[in-house]
């Protein structure tokens, strides 16, 4: 049944004939709901969670209680919004749906890890098949070593579309054109023959920027199978 407390009680005082007295915590075996009412600033003590609740306004017919964090404990928060220049030191665990960290529009640098002493940055699941995804569309700019250092690890990167950076053509006459809308002039190409064919010579790259590149054999009877794999200089 939701809780009813609606305003302060008033008891007889001095010098003053009438007082005000808060209304004591509210103490319960649940949290609060939205429809449970009380005054401004009052306590909901949850014993079953260890959590204490304050209630802060009415809004449309519903209650809003925030919960509060015990002093060096732990604090379970349904949102939590840091604003300005904050500093947190503890632990965030996230145990169902998502964290977004600087996920709004404004422009803004999102630091972990930056100190001065050595960090190790933990990102990604011991699960195995958890993917860890680097978005291209607001880019990456990673100016630490990438270290895959868990035997059997390794690097899985797109192929297929004419924006990838890995894939494979086959010469015909020596040569071949690769579309690719994506490349740069100062990409670098590694080349190596997957599957030989014809007479086999010397490969080489050109590099139409925005458009495509071309994979050349120094011998004009060369129709092998060609893999590449292209990085972006920056």
């Amino acid at each position: 049944m939701p809780s009813k407390v609606s305003r302060s009680n008033t008891v007889y005082g001095y010098p003053n004939p009438q007082l005000s007295a808060f209304p004591d915590p509210i103490v319960a075996q649940r949290a609060p709901t939205t429809a449970d009412k009380a005054v401004v600033g009052q306590i909901w003590v949850d014993q079953v969670g260890q959590l204490s609740y304050i209630f802060i306004k009415n809004s449309a017919g519903n209650s809003v209680w925030v919960v509060q964090s015990n002093n060096g404990g732990a604090a379970v928060f349904t949102s939590l919004t840091v604003n300005g220049a904050s500093t947190f030191t503890g632990s965030i665990l996230q145990e169902a749906g998502s964290v977004s960290i600087g996920a709004d529009a404004a422009a803004q640098t999102i630091l972990i890890g930056t100190g001065v002493a050595a960090k190790t940055v933990a990102i990604g699941s011991a699960t195995a098949g958890s993917t860890l995804i680097l978005d291209a569309a607001t880019g990456v700019d990673c100016q630490t070593n990438l270290v895959l250092s868990t035997p059997g690890t390794k690097l899985e990167v797109s192929g297929g579309a004419a924006t990838d950076f890995i894939g494979r053509d086959i010469l015909v006459g020596g040569t071949v054109t690769v579309a690719n809308t994506n490349i740069a002039a100062n990409d670098k190409i590694f080349l190596s023959v997957e599957l030989p064919g014809g007479t086999q010579g010397f490969l080489s790259y050109a590099i139409n920027a925005g458009v495509s590149f071309t994979i050349t054999s120094t011998n004009a009877l060369d129709t092998s199978t060609v893999a590449y794999f292209i990085v972006r200089q920056i």
